[in-house]
């Protein structure tokens, strides 16, 4: 299950404004990493796998301001928009290696890119939720910090990816989240 946000509609000239704006202050704003993705890492062949197939993927786990990898860090890969033939799971949750990597993916035919979503993931449990955020025409909003505040008290900040990915969250039972996006707040004067 995926979950996408939208910001609400807006006059399109203060929209794009808004927007220009926001992009611009988050740039430089601080955020712990959360998710970008690099398919087609190189392989470490000792590490586990899952699938089975005669092609050997791995990915990587990155920051989306810094592009460098994620070390250590709980993950939620998934495949969308493609069936692995051979490989009937489309999803992993795991801790990436010291490098940033994922488990190995082994399936019949190569992963492209835009079928690859890899995310942070916050908490534990069997239930589980793929957040994102975009603007009023479904485009991905990037660099954008959020809180995701769970139903049992426990917050989460994050930054949304390039494809507008914040993370995926996990809870031992079903619970309500709140997604609440950071932007700065901008006087706009008049057009004289």
């Amino acid at each position: 299950m995926h979950t996408r946000f939208s910001l609400p509609q807006h006059r399109p000239r203060a929209h794009a404004l808004l927007a220009a704006l926001a992009a611009a202050v988050m740039a430089g704003c601080a955020a712990p990493p959360l998710s970008a993705v690099v398919p087609r890492a190189t392989p470490d062949f000792s590490a586990a796998t899952t699938g089975s197939g005669a092609v050997r993927q791995q990915f990587v786990l990155k920051d989306p301001r810094t592009q460098q990898a994620a070390p250590h860090t709980p993950y939620h890969l998934a495949i969308r928009g493609m069936v692995l033939s051979a490989n009937p799971k489309q999803s992993w949750d795991g801790v990436t290696d010291a490098q940033g990597r994922t488990v190995t993916v082994l399936s019949d035919q190569p992963i492209a890119s835009s079928a690859v979503v890899l995310v942070r993931r916050f908490g534990e449990g069997n239930y589980g939720e793929l957040f994102s955020v975009s603007d009023p025409a479904n485009r991905p909003l990037a660099n954008v910090p959020v809180t995701l505040s769970l139903c049992d008290g426990r917050e989460f900040a994050s930054v949304s990816d390039a494809q507008g990915y914040v993370g995926y969250v996990a809870t031992a039972a079903p619970c309500a989240v709140t997604l609440k996006m950071r932007f700065a707040t901008v006087s706009v004067g008049d057009d004289e």
